[in-house]
């Protein structure tokens, strides 16, 4: 199964014309890539790790790469088939096209073998020159692996000119935690620390932190499920502050799709270079991130800057949306060799 250019995945996207000449191709399954690859300019594949190309398919692919004149292929996450993929390409058009891969994962998710099974077929076909180089959204991720792009690519917010949403006004006191019940997502710290603060009147939630009810009086809380992405959107621009602390994170694409309708997310520290010292990096980064207290604190003071001075903190929002499209650009122009 696959599909070339979809309207989910052209439709935030960005306009550069020397990014316009990659390919990238990412898994239709893994939605968290597939959204961060959807805000990149370029054309976009999506492909399937759960089957093998067709001989239909590859010739496909490459009848696309043919018309469009596609000079750069960048795997958005890798898998067996993908690694095929790389390998009928560099046999079919040599050095013609260069192939890259972007990984984003954290050496905190090796406890899933598959993602370092996948990065050593990269650095495999790094090695023999099938592919021409892997970066990482994880800073100080070639510190694992001297192979690894020693800069880090940086994610791109969502362009949301052609979304045409209908977004609703900013309710006071009300904030979103679109989040899994998982434990790397730590939704069940966010829940507590939100239900206690004095200033959250409402808490959105997409999925129930169970058995919390049985401790604590969980008054504030709506859950609406899983949302498709204008739905998702309106329920962050609804909200006052959008909660993504989790342990372990990269470049979480909800903080840039928040960040996108003008909302700040709480977030944990992400060490990115060039906005660490960001006004609004500071404002909500985390650092303890199984502190109930802290992370109120952290909510409190974000939501009594929207009293203080709304105006400002939009600004703050903007231009740090500014500067993060202006580095995503310059990161993957250079990574690609665009």
């Amino acid at each position: 199964m696959i599909s070339f250019n979809e309207d989910r995945d052209v439709i935030a996207a960005h306009a550069d014309e020397r990014l316009s000449a990659a390919l990238h191709v990412f898994d239709a399954h893994w939605h968290g890539i597939r959204a961060a690859t959807a805000a990149i300019p370029g054309g976009k594949l999506a492909v399937s790790h759960k089957e093998a190309f067709t001989g239909d398919e590859i010739r496909h692919i490459e009848g696309l790469i043919y018309k469009h004149g596609f000079k750069a292929v960048c795997y958005q996450g890798y898998s067996e088939h993908a690694d095929q993929l790389a390998d009928i390409l560099r046999r079919d058009f040599g050095s013609d096209i260069r192939q890259y891969v972007v990984t984003h994962v954290t050496t905190s998710q090796f406890e899933h073998h598959f993602e370092m099974h996948m990065l050593r077929r990269i650095y495999d076909k790094v090695a023999k020159g099938v592919l021409a180089g892997t970066g990482s959204v994880k800073p100080n991720f070639h510190e694992f692996h001297d192979l690894t792009w020693p800069k880090c690519v940086i994610n791109l917010p969502p362009n949301l000119t052609h979304l045409r949403l209908a977004l609703p006004a900013r309710e006071p006191g009300t904030i979103f935690i679109p989040v899994e019940n998982t434990w790397r997502k730590n939704l069940y710290t966010q829940i507590i620390a939100a239900q206690k603060s004095r200033h959250v009147e409402r808490i959105i939630v997409v999925n129930w932190p169970s058995v919390l009810d049985s401790l604590l009086v969980l008054d504030k809380i709506q859950m609406i499920g899983f949302q498709k992405l204008s739905g998702l959107l309106g329920y962050m621009r609804l909200s006052q502050a959008v909660c993504n602390v989790s342990f372990a994170e990269c470049q979480p694409m909800t903080q840039l799709e928040a960040l996108a309708v003008g909302t700040p997310t709480l977030v944990n520290r992400l060490r990115l270079p060039g906005f660490s010292d960001h006004a609004l990096s500071r404002l909500t980064e985390v650092d303890t991130l199984d502190d109930p207290g802290e992370l109120r604190l952290k909510l409190d003071r974000l939501l009594t800057e929207w009293k203080r001075d709304e105006q400002g903190l939009s600004e703050m929002i903007a231009d740090f949306v500014t500067l993060r499209l202006k580095a995503g650009l310059e990161s993957y122009r250079e990574f690609l060799e665009l």
